[in-house]
């Protein structure tokens, strides 16, 4: 029998007015395309549905209703179903990547996650900015808490938690404190610019050990501000995102997409 599900959804829903005319109005096509996908279906089920000894009026046959009825009934098992297939292959194991300064926020996110999910352990790790879009890329990490969109790419599971900026200290010229990614850009800055410097590099991919040695050591250098909702007026602002792989199960990304953390 050829494939007929899409015209007995319409069928299920027109069903509920008393003639064509009424239903095509509702179901949303015009009466002579309803018309053909009754007698479509007349043909494939080698049954009349309409009775249409009355001119210019079709009613419903009792069939017509009890086919209807029996669609809408098979179409609710199916969803069951498939909700239970999709429930047992929720992952068990679920992987979070985030810059450091983000770790809070990360945090809040994976405990949103245990909470609403049968997932049974869960990683929380911290990386450099291109360690975590390089990881993000090679699918090592599920959920990705980041400054930055990796790559060009618009992903569909995407969403903007808030802003920061790169907060200035300057309080010896000594030390200059830098995370890698910073001291990679540091050293191409310094090679095109072809001048020594007496300043000693202090690179580390830690923002605790940056911080600590800024407040025992001082130093030149940049620390990210805390999260707002909006962009912070005169700031070079950061766009803090939240980005799931293809892989993240639709349910949670649709849970994580309506919660509200709170911002540090």
């Amino acid at each position: 029998m050829e494939t007929i599900a899409w015209e007995l959804s319409v069928l299920s829903r027109a069903v509920a007015f008393q003639n064509l005319s009424g239903a095509s109005q509702h179901v949303g096509i015009s009466q002579p395309q309803l018309s053909r996908i009754i007698k479509k279906l007349e043909n494939e089920l080698g049954a009349p549905l309409l009775d249409r000894s009355i001119k210019r009026k079709s009613f419903w046959l009792p069939i017509a209703r009890q086919i209807a009825q029996a669609y809408v009934k098979s179409s609710h098992n199916l969803s069951s179903h498939i909700q239970s297939i999709v429930g047992n292959t929720q992952p068990q194991h679920i992987k979070i990547g985030s810059l450091e300064g983000l770790i809070l926020l990360a945090m809040s996110f994976g405990h949103r996650i245990a909470e609403n999910s049968k997932i049974k352990s869960m990683e929380l790790n911290v990386y450099d900015l291109d360690q975590l879009e390089e990881r993000f890329f090679k699918g090592e990490i599920d959920l990705l808490i980041s400054s930055r969109e990796p790559g060009r790419k618009k992903f569909t599971n995407s969403r903007i938690l808030g802003y920061q900026y790169l907060a200035y200290l300057d309080k010896t010229e000594k030390w200059h404190v830098m995370s890698s990614f910073e001291f990679g850009q540091f050293i191409t800055h310094q090679h095109r610019a072809k001048k020594p410097t007496d300043t000693v590099a202090i690179v580390s991919n830690s923002l605790a050990a940056r911080r600590a040695w800024f407040e025992n050591y001082g130093g030149m250098g940049r620390l990210p501000s805390a999260i707002q909702k909006t962009p912070i007026q005169g700031k070079d602002n950061l766009t803090v995102y939240l980005i799931a792989s293809d892989t993240l199960p639709i349910t949670i990304w649709q849970d994580l997409s309506k919660f509200n953390p709170k911002l540090y």
